[in-house]
């Protein structure tokens, strides 16, 4: 299915941090949904898709394309009061401050563009054997 139609304001609120750490180490994190708000699904395909997964915009951009890290990603935890999301690069020093930059131009791109096909695609070849691997389960857990 499309998943254009259902980010929502999600999309705008991902990319819209401001942020309260910014580590040496090229790390930075803001407030995020907190465990009961369902705007925290969104959220989850959000962040698969920005920078959760090895097929995300910014292991492709950062890691792939231009190998400025060795590490890459984004994450989101959710507690009963507060949640966070959070963007990590690992990589040389030398390297942090253009690594930082790439991850603010793809949070701008979050923000403005559509989810496109590729993201689409890439969110499904990554995800879809642990939903598979749900399907099976679930039952089971239910017996």
């Amino acid at each position: 299915g499309d998943v254009r139609g259902r980010l929502g304001d999600e999309r705008a609120r991902f990319a819209e941090l401001t942020p309260v750490d910014r580590t040496d180490r090229g790390g930075a994190g803001a407030d995020g949904a907190t465990g009961g708000d369902e705007r925290r699904f969104a959220l989850g395909v959000l962040d698969a898709i920005f920078g959760g997964s090895t097929s995300s915009r910014l292991f492709r951009e950062i890691r792939e394309k231009r190998g400025l890290a060795y590490s890459v990603g984004s994450y989101t935890e959710q507690y009963v009061d507060g949640g966070m999301v959070a963007m990590y690069v690992g990589t040389r020093e030398e390297n942090v401050d253009e690594a930082c930059e790439i991850i603010g131009r793809e949070l701008v791109r979050l923000r403005d563009d559509e989810v496109t096909e590729t993201d689409q695609h890439s969110l499904f070849q990554s995800h879809a054997p642990q939903v598979e691997a749900d399907l099976y389960l679930v039952p089971k857990v239910i017996e």
